[in-house]
């Protein structure tokens, strides 16, 4: 078996976050940097696996196989995406939803094994915002989080409650969950509201806390709709740029 892969769980408990084009970014940096990396998508409506180029068959099992009694090895599940290097898990059919006892702790242990068996050195999960068997699974699974925010007045409640279920997760369930940082996206600093809540959670969470932002940036929104990283898709983008230094900045805090 091979060494244990670094996991990074991306969530927030509000939807339009930039919580998949942060998963897909990232993982497209790191694989970018030599890094053999799973995309997991755990969101049912699959932004993930599309955002990634990734084209799975229409009856692929995705989450369902992942959250059964008895799951399938990982290998005959994944897609591989757009960018060399990087291999998607899919979410599957979103109709229906997670098979009767759905056990998350078994599946976090099992997606750790399979990762580690095939060789994975990153797994990058994108969870969805309900806080159902898929976000557990992915916090269970992970050894850190980061979590995306708008800097908006409700995307800040978001991450206050993102925070308390981290917490809970953490001292519960899994001791080794760490959190990597929170990040602002779509961020204008010309914006004195955007100003208010990056400064407001820096004073909650701590200054440290705060990772390096992302700005606002017509190509990163583009590149997703074309299946691409925006490395890819404009790699003299101000996005590019903003997530390429943010990749190595979580690196760096995942230790």
């Amino acid at each position: 078996m091979s060494g244990r892969p670094r996991i990074l769980a991306v969530a927030n408990r509000k939807g339009g976050t930039a919580k998949t084009t942060t998963a897909v970014n990232v993982a497209a940096e790191w694989a970018a940097a030599g890094r053999r990396v799973l995309l997991v998508d755990l969101d049912p409506q699959g932004h993930a696996t599309l955002g990634a180029g990734a084209h799975p068959a229409p009856d692929h099992p995705g989450l369902r196989a992942l959250l059964g009694a008895q799951p399938p090895a990982l290998d005959p599940l994944l897609v591989p995406a757009a960018e060399p290097g990087v291999w998607v898990l899919p979410p599957g059919d979103p109709l229906a939803g997670p098979p009767a006892g759905t056990d998350p702790g078994a599946a976090a242990s099992w997606l750790r094994r399979e990762a580690a068996r095939l060789g994975f050195e990153r797994v990058v999960i994108d969870t969805p915002p309900d806080a159902g068997a898929a976000l557990k699974l992915g916090l269970l699974a992970a050894d850190h989080v980061v979590v995306p925010f708008v800097p908006h007045p409700l995307a800040a409640e978001g991450v206050r409650q993102m925070a308390r279920l981290f917490y809970r997760i953490a001292t519960r369930a899994n001791a080794g969950l760490r959190l990597a940082g929170l990040v602002p996206v779509m961020l204008d600093r010309r914006l004195r509201e955007h100003r208010r809540v990056v400064a407001e959670l820096a004073g909650r969470f701590g200054a440290a806390r705060l990772l390096r932002g992302v700005r606002a940036s017509i190509r990163v929104a583009e590149s997703l709709g074309r299946g691409l990283a925006v490395r890819r898709h404009a790699p003299r983008s101000g996005g590019a740029l903003d997530y390429a230094l943010l990749a190595g900045e979580i690196e760096l805090a995942m230790g």
